[in-house]
Order: C-alpha cells, then sequence, then structure tokens
C-alpha cells in the first residue's frame, strides 16, 4: 500500500478512536458515533476485508441498539443493550489497534 494512504488510513483510524473516546466520555450521543463510525469506515481506502467484515458487524450492534430504543420509544437502553454496546465498542478498539498494529505501525512514529 502506498505510504500515502497509509497515512491516510491512520488519520482515519485516529478519528475512529477519538470518536470511541468522546462518547466514552459523554462529549457525543452515540447517534453522532454511529454516524461518525460508518462514515468514517467508509473513507479508509483498501481496507483488508476482514477488517471491514469485523468493523461492520460490530458496528451495527452500536446501530441495532440505537434502532431498537427509538423504536420502542424509550430514552434509555437496557442492560442487555447497554452490555452489546460496551462489547462492540471494546471490540471496535481492539479491531483498530489490530489493524494499526498489521497495517500502520511503521507510520505512527512519524
Amino acid at each position: 500500500m502506498e505510504k500515502d494512504i497509509k497515512k491516510y488510513n491512520l488519520r482515519q483510524v485516529k478519528l475512529m478512536e477519538s470518536k470511541i473516546k468522546e462518547y466514552l466520555n459523554a462529549q457525543i450521543p452515540i447517534r453522532w458515533l454511529i454516524d461518525d463510525l460508518e462514515a468514517l469506515i467508509r473513507s479508509i481506502k483498501l481496507p483488508p476485508q476482514h477488517f471491514l467484515e469485523n468493523f461492520i458487524s460490530e458496528w451495527s450492534s452500536l446501530e441495532i441498539c440505537y434502532a431498537n430504543v427509538k423504536y420502542e420509544n424509550r430514552k434509555d437502553f437496557n442492560s442487555f443493550e447497554k452490555k452489546l454496546i460496551e462489547q462492540a465498542l471494546n471490540n471496535l478498539t481492539a479491531l483498530i489497534e489490530q489493524y494499526k498494529k498489521q497495517h500502520l505501525s511503521n507510520l505512527e512514529d512519524e
């Protein structure tokens, strides 16, 4: 992969990490997180298929929980949804770290 593409992708995954942290710190609502992560994953250039598929699977868990709350006209997530969201965010964070190590590790120090 070209160095410029790798640098671009590194910026995108760092933004993903930043958005997850903002949500965890209650700085943005989950709807914004879902939208931002969707835009950012779509912006990654030439992502490995397994990374893309796993990311979308975990991201979908967030989307489903949010949609369920809206459909049922609730204000908050139930305990099961909170656990699913926590697991999805942990898995997304791990996926991002793995992607950085496998594909972008030599760029982080630049």
